[in-house]
């Protein structure tokens, strides 16, 4: 599976003011959009990555609009921290399994 990383993406800049944070990873489909981490230092946090591939996961799963429209509904019911796809994607951020078969791009 081909994964695009995107450093510097003003999705994930937008992403990183809504959350209040200076470093943000975002996950769109196939691509991981990075605000204030390099991909080097991205690609070396194991349980970061694993957490974005499981969010890659989720969209291959439900597609785009599908995943997205089911995330944010999620997040507007729960908040960004109870929101289940954020609990399973913190469930298996230990899982380097998911890096198996996995070309970043």
């Amino acid at each position: 599976m081909q994964v695009k990383i995107r450093e510097h993406s003003r999705l994930a800049y937008l992403g990183a003011r809504m959350l209040g944070t200076s470093s943000v990873a975002l996950t769109w489909g196939p691509c991981i959009h990075l605000h204030g981490v390099s991909r080097q230092d991205f690609l070396n946090n194991k349980p970061w990555v694993c957490h974005e591939l499981v969010h890659v996961h989720q969209f291959r799963q439900y597609g785009l609009w599908g995943f997205t429209f089911r995330y944010l509904w999620e997040g507007m019911r729960k908040g960004y921290k109870r929101n289940r796809w954020e609990l399973e994607a913190n469930t298996h951020q230990n899982n380097l399994q998911l890096l198996d078969d996995v070309i970043f791009v």
